[in-house]
């Protein structure tokens, strides 16, 4: 059916869907982000009317501009967004929580489908093109499942961490799946990473990720029926991160998501071009990092060289370069036993 003749047949929508883009113009309180969603999924029609109308605006070139800053009352969105592309962020994460989550998932993928899992080795990066032109890179020691079909874009992070380079696809949103958690994305580049104690952090860079629960773990034929976070929780936007964990305990409190700057963010994605960044973190800590891309297993002979700070930029893996630093800069000397342990002690200094 065209727009036009959908319009006509649902033209008792028009002047509700049209007071809804002047409301998203200017942010959704969170009463109005549910009312909206009610109206948009519990009234004929209404799904249809809104979104012929935001492709009849975007075609006019209506654009909006909207907040870069909004109230923590107001749904969270950063950026230049046409009506439509806040259509698309809201109306194609809404649809696909309708669609996708609430609905059998299968987990059999059919001949004619993509299935495929990637994975690194400690100390390996790897980057992937995935079939729809969205970009996949895999930090050390990571293994992800792929698996998309005509209706879905699903991931299935195990272990490690990934950046995304979402390609947008209103009708088809991806999808990570991470323990017990549901990551949503559309048209949005994000980084995710589940640490060793399964703490999952979440840091966007461009458009909304939102977040669901899922409320029992997959089977051989698909999921149960998914349960969302509380409104608080459900949406990460550009210049935000969260950290959650990987339960689907629904009492666990989920933290706000907090800003993050550019040159944090650039610290957290340094990985990608194979560096370590540190700004003052203690050696224990440094030590802990660097020790995700090497066998080589480190030992501290004494405190004081734990708590010893450390700064720079080192290359993932480059343990030579880094046990030359430590002795050049920290006075801190090393004894290689075994073949793959290192001893890590203060050098005395007469």
């Amino acid at each position: 059916m065209s727009d036009q003749k959908l319009l006509r047949r649902h033209s008792h929508h028009i002047g509700i869907a049209s007071d809804w883009m002047g409301k998203l113009d200017r942010g959704l309180t969170v009463s109005e982000e549910a009312r909206f969603k009610a109206w948009l999924f519990e009234e004929d029609g209404s799904y249809e009317v809104f979104m012929a109308m935001a492709k009849t605006w975007d075609r006019m070139d209506y654009l909006t501009m909207l907040a870069t800053e909004k109230p923590t009352t107001t749904l969270p969105v950063r950026s230049r967004w046409s009506h439509f592309a806040v259509a698309a962020v809201l109306i194609c994460g809404l649809f696909a929580w309708q669609q996708l989550f609430l609905a059998p998932q299968r987990g059999v993928l059919q001949s004619d489908q993509y299935a495929k899992t990637h994975e690194t080795d400690k100390g390996e990066r790897r980057d992937h093109q995935l079939p729809d032109g969205s970009r996949l890179s895999l930090n050390t020691n990571t293994r992800v499942g792929v698996q998309y079909s005509p209706e879905h874009r699903n991931l299935y992070l195990e272990q490690g961490e990934i950046h995304l380079r979402v390609e947008s696809d209103p009708t088809r949103p991806l999808t990570v799946f991470a323990g017990a958690r549901i990551f949503r994305a559309v048209g949005t580049e994000f980084n995710l990473e589940i640490s060793d104690d399964q703490q999952i952090e979440l840091v966007v860079t461009e458009g909304i990720v939102m977040i669901g629960v899922l409320a029992a773990a997959p089977d051989g034929d698909g999921f149960s029926r998914p349960m969302l976070l509380p409104d608080t929780g459900t949406f990460v936007s550009a210049g935000r991160e969260l950290v959650v964990s990987t339960s689907s305990d629904l009492q666990e409190i989920v933290e706000a998501p907090e800003a993050i700057d550019q040159e944090d963010i650039a610290v957290k994605l340094s990985w990608r071009d194979g560096n370590l960044i540190f700004r003052g973190e203690s050696l224990e800590e440094a030590i802990a990092e660097v020790g995700r891309y090497t066998e080589v297993e480190f030992v501290f002979l004494d405190e004081t060289a734990k708590r010893q700070t450390v700064s720079g930029l080192f290359r993932a893996g480059d343990v030579d370069g880094l046990l030359m630093t430590l002795r050049n800069n920290f006075n801190i000397t090393h004894e290689l036993v075994a073949g793959d342990r290192v001893l890590l002690r203060t050098h005395a200094v007469d």
